[in-house]
């Protein structure tokens, strides 16, 4: 990637996801929606019915947001986790997104926008029943910023890339999830620019090669489904999507159709993720999450 003056960088993290969708770069003509965006950690208990036991917020969330937030992660209902096919009670970290936009009248509406489950990093656990190993990146270039995209200075941006490996860690598919760019909807330069990224994150995807687990050839095609995210920023490599607990303005694109996985609704929980190590807990929730109001 060449260099330029405004000191641009492009990050990509490999993450696990159950998931793929099939669809090509942004068309000019795709609607964008603006949007305020923030991510919320959190741990949460699932009792043997599937049930929350517990919940903590490990991100700081004011005003009335966070007894509103607090409410409706409480409400969750999850398919009962197994070991040995018995139901235990099981722990399990998140990461949450949000969507909002201003009332008229004033304040926020605010919906979920998907949900992702990981290990503890303090708790071992044994292994849940469908849980899966860990997906590892082995050869991952990331693709060249265009360089009219850095001069029309955007704070950052990225694509959410879906890939499916197959047994040999090689990518048999690679498809556009979602396209977002900081800021506010931008004229048809900017849309322009922002459908050469996703051209050029999807070339690059499409490169990519990874380390399989040991099981790999008893994995189904939608196991071998990744998820990883290609963010540019041009400060200093922080992408301001993925803050927590921090509104951000962006504007992005609706997410695309699962043509291959059309019947299977707990795919619309999926978000955009960086930093997460790969895998399936086995931890899912009994019925889709996104979309759903927090207030």
């Amino acid at each position: 990637m060449r260099n330029h003056p405004m000191r641009a960088a492009a990050y990509l993290v490999l993450l696990l996801a159950t998931t793929g969708w099939r669809a090509t770069a942004t068309a000019a003509g795709d609607s964008l929606d603006e949007v305020l965006v923030t991510q919320v950690e959190g741990l949460v208990v699932v009792a043997e019915d599937g049930s929350v036991a517990d919940l903590k917020l490990a991100t700081d969330v004011p005003g009335e947001l966070g007894p509103a937030l607090q409410q409706r992660l409480r409400d969750l209902r999850f398919v009962p986790v197994t070991v040995g096919g018995q139901p235990v009670k099981a722990r399990v970290a998140f990461v949450l997104g949000l969507a909002a936009t201003k009332k008229p009248e004033g304040g926020l509406s605010v919906t979920v926008d998907g949900i992702e489950f990981f290990a503890p990093a303090d708790t071992p656990t044994a292994v849940a029943d469908g849980a899966t190993p860990a997906i590892i990146g082995k050869m991952m270039m990331p693709p060249r910023i265009p360089d009219d995209l850095l001069r029309i200075g955007v704070p950052g941006g990225g694509v959410d890339v879906a890939v499916r490996f197959g047994v040999d860690g090689k990518v048999e598919e690679a498809a556009i999830v979602r396209s977002y760019m900081a800021g506010r909807t931008p004229g048809p330069r900017g849309r322009k620019l922002m459908h050469e990224f996703d051209a050029a994150a999807l070339a690059a995807a499409r490169k990519w090669q990874a380390v399989m687990p040991p099981n790999a050839s008893a994995l189904s095609p939608k196991q071998r489904t990744n998820t990883s995210a290609i963010t540019y920023s041009l400060s200093d490599g922080t992408m301001p999507y993925g803050r927590k607990g921090v509104w951000v303005a962006v504007v992005r694109t609706p997410k695309r159709a699962v043509p291959w996985l059309a019947g299977d609704a707990s795919e619309a929980d999926r978000i955009g993720l960086m930093g997460r190590p790969g895998g399936s807990t086995g931890f899912q929730l009994a019925a889709p999450l996104a979309g759903t109001p927090v207030m």
